[in-house]
């Protein structure tokens, strides 16, 4: 991933890519009470999915996301994600520092391309009725260099991006929510070995949007052709 710098030097056609999700998820306080939980340090914290995410340092954790497809190409993505935690045990931000694509020709290509911004605001509420709220607000936003080769258009790139980008984050947040809830509740109980107990969290089913996702090229996507001196330095 490039970093924000290195982005705003490049030149050419841009695309960015959005999309934003806010979930909840309703708890019963147990035993040890929610903010003790929330007031954890990250190098106490369940990965929650063993399969997919792993701690690197103490407030550090790789994630695995699934494979997906973007515009006919098989792309796995990584991030690694910081955590810090909020003061007085209001909860936690979780924040994309890196990331790299798994796969493929043009998913090689993609890592000198992109960066990401990417935050998982976590938090939670006293309900009336004496239950807790768990709350999560997730913003992505992709920025992408798209080189003079690339066959699709910046507005076909970007509506994919954001098609591709909500279907994975309207998945994942309430997987998410449900996974920590889990977690409090053993905690609270006294369980404190932290053990991943879930799994499937980044697992992201594209069959339902299939027929949106551009995965061969039309002619209302199709770029004109590049130049002669930009043809040569296209990657073969």
């Amino acid at each position: 991933m490039m970093k924000a710098e290195e982005f705003a030097l490049t030149k050419g056609r841009k695309a960015v890519f959005k999309a934003k999700k806010s979930g909840s998820i309703d708890v019963a306080e147990g035993t040890r009470s929610l903010r003790e939980y929330m007031s954890l340090p990250p190098s106490e914290y369940s990965v929650l999915d063993a399969d997919k995410v792993t701690r690197l340092d103490v407030n550090l954790f790789k994630c695995e996301l699934g494979s997906l497809n973007f515009l006919g190409t098989r792309v796995a993505p990584v991030l690694t994600a910081e955590v810090n935690v909020k003061p007085n045990g209001e909860g936690t931000m979780i924040k994309v520092v890196d990331a790299e694509v798994l796969g493929e020709g043009l998913a090689e290509r993609a890592n000198s391309m992109f960066m990401v911004v990417s935050e998982n605001d976590v938090g939670w509420i006293d309900l009336e009725d004496g239950m807790k709220q768990m709350n999560s607000d997730t913003y992505v936003e992709v920025h992408l260099n798209v080189p003079g080769w690339f066959p699709f258009s910046v507005a076909a790139t970007e509506k994919t991006g954001n098609l591709v980008m909500s279907t994975v984050i309207n998945q994942v947040v309430p997987r998410f929510l449900d996974q920590l809830k889990s977690d409090y509740l053993r905690w609270a109980e006294g369980d404190d070995s932290r053990s991943a107990t879930s799994s499937g969290l980044f697992d992201v089913s594209q069959e339902e949007n299939g027929e949106d996702i551009p995965t061969s090229e039309t002619p209302d996507d199709i770029e004109p052709k590049a130049s002669s001196q930009e043809a040569v330095s296209a990657p073969k």
